[in-house]
């Protein structure tokens, strides 16, 4: 997972699982032990939406020179992944989403 976020912004739970050839359940327990034991990885999003980055000084010590990939554009599962997440933060504070069409 570590050598994924190197090349990666960020890994959501279904991808991990499937890098990994494991449960979901078994994964995030992973994540979430390599965020609180290791400091490794830093959670963001909630529930579903729950998604890992690799911070960003550890990446950049991990990583080689130049890793082309960490300037590319993120996947369109884990770009879902985080606009839901902050929209449903967003709702359960009861702060304003986008604007009707502001999106397009």
């Amino acid at each position: 997972m570590l050598q994924y976020l190197i090349r990666h912004l960020g890994i959501d739970t279904s991808t991990a699982a499937r890098i990994c050839q494991r449960q979901e359940s078994e994964v995030r327990e992973i994540l979430s032990q390599m965020e609180r034991q290791y400091s490794h990885i830093e959670r963001g999003g909630t529930d579903r939406g729950t998604y890992w980055t690799m911070r960003s000084d550890l990446r950049r010590d991990l990583a080689a020179d130049s890793v082309p990939e960490l300037d590319a554009r993120i996947d369109w599962e884990t770009a879902k992944t985080r606009i839901l997440s902050v929209l449903k933060q967003r709702a359960e504070h009861k702060e304003p989403g986008p604007a009707h069409g502001s999106l397009s």
